[in-house]
């Protein structure tokens, strides 16, 4: 039997068995490669988790940067505000104020005295032109 070839039925099976190895290292092949896919995956998951996150702990200190500047900024403005206020209030109890109101009032006074003198100038002009004509 040694010198025989080989049936129909046994290169069948000799078949069978090829295609049946072959099936096995192919699932072995897609097993690892899946699992090497599911590995990449996390990392890639992982990687991007990560990088979300100091996205996100660097947009939540600037955040705060920038409320504690306008804190800051709003502080500052109402102090100024306040001292002007108290500044304004101490002119108001010396007098000051007023005497500032009444030097205003005067040059007001002072500047319509002399638009009615030139219109007056000016009419009184334009009379005497018209009593010569």
């Amino acid at each position: 039997m040694e010198g025989e070839s080989n049936t129909p039925m046994q290169q069948a099976e000799s078949a069978v068995n090829k295609v049946s190895e072959t099936a096995e290292d192919l699932k072995d092949k897609a097993a690892a490669t899946a699992s090497e896919a599911v590995e990449k995956t996390g990392d890639a998951a992982d990687t991007f988790a990560g990088k979300a996150r100091d996205t996100w702990d660097n947009i939540s200190d600037k955040a705060g940067e920038t409320w504690d500047k306008i804190e800051d900024k709003a502080e500052e403005l109402w102090d100024k505000a306040e001292a002007k206020t108290e500044e304004i209030i101490a002119k108001a109890k010396s007098g000051e104020l007023t005497e500032d109101a009444k030097e205003k009032f005067n040059d007001i006074v002072d500047g319509a005295k002399s638009l009615w003198n030139k219109i007056t100038d000016k009419f009184e002009n334009d009379k005497d032109k018209e009593g010569t004509a």
